[in-house]
């Protein structure tokens, strides 16, 4: 098996990470998942902007580890949450972090984000 690619942001292919700027809350089905005041912006070239939310600031005793898994080589190995609400709903794969990010990304590190087809996602 051939290693991974690691490739590194560019002009073709930027990514930048910065402070929001604003207060983001994450609900599923209604219920508040994340709340914080710390959330980071991710922009990678031409795809939609990404919440990268601290896990302090995340309900973590709703989140339940999946075998789920994915690679990207500008950012490295994701792995992946459900989240079961105190309602016992589940939805399955709705938060994805890089426990250990590309050095171009490092400030992710400790954070989740959330699929916004999943959650309802809040700036304000």
């Amino acid at each position: 098996m051939s290693p991974r690619p690691h490739l590194q942001p560019s002009a073709r292919h930027s990514i930048t990470v910065a402070d929001t700027g604003s207060h983001v809350t994450v609900r599923v089905r209604g219920e508040v998942v994340a709340d914080t005041d710390d959330a980071l912006t991710l922009q990678e070239s031409s795809y939609p902007a990404v919440q990268y939310v601290p896990l302090a600031d995340v309900r973590r005793e709703l989140l339940r580890r999946t075998e789920t898994a994915s690679y990207c080589p500008y950012k490295g190995e994701a792995s992946y949450y459900s989240v079961v609400t105190s309602a016992g709903e589940t939805v399955d794969d709705a938060v994805w972090t890089y426990e250990q990010p590309y050095d171009a990304v490092a400030p992710i590190a400790g954070r989740v984000a959330f699929y916004p087809d999943k959650v309802e996602i809040s700036l304000g």
